[in-house]
């Protein structure tokens, strides 16, 4: 057992804390500073931390999504903003459902499939 093992272990008998919620805790930490210090803000890094040699792995996850043009993406943005406006004009929040028809791609947990070949010749949907 390292020390590091051994340090976490006994973090969790002093506050009663489950073995694994430390380690995804340590994790989470440890995805948070190597999106800061090497990676941006549109990165959905998680790490895999091996307490007994201290390593690690840390990944850019994301679902491959169908190509969406650029200008069909704008234009739904466009549309997003008209029905919020509409929704505030009448007093409401616009809620999720009214959104759903729109074409939508998050860049930060999404990569089309164009660039995700890019990456691996296998990559689909």
């Amino acid at each position: 057992m390292s020390e590091i093992t051994k340090a976490i272990q006994a973090l969790c008998d002093e506050k009663g804390l489950s073995y694994d919620a430390v380690m995804e805790t340590i994790e989470s930490a440890l995805a948070a500073a190597y999106r800061k210090d090497f990676g941006n803000k549109q990165q959905n890094i998680k790490v895999k931390f091996d307490p007994e040699t201290g390593g690690m792995q840390a990944w850019d996850v994301k679902t491959v999504v169908e190509d969406i043009e650029e200008e069909v993406l704008e234009k739904a943005q466009e549309e997003a903003n008209a029905r919020r406006e509409k929704a505030r004009e009448e007093g409401r929040d616009l809620t999720p459902e009214e959104l759903e028809d729109l074409p939508k791609f998050n860049p930060k947990t999404e990569m089309m499939l164009t660039a995700a070949k890019e990456v691996s010749k296998k990559a689909k949907v």
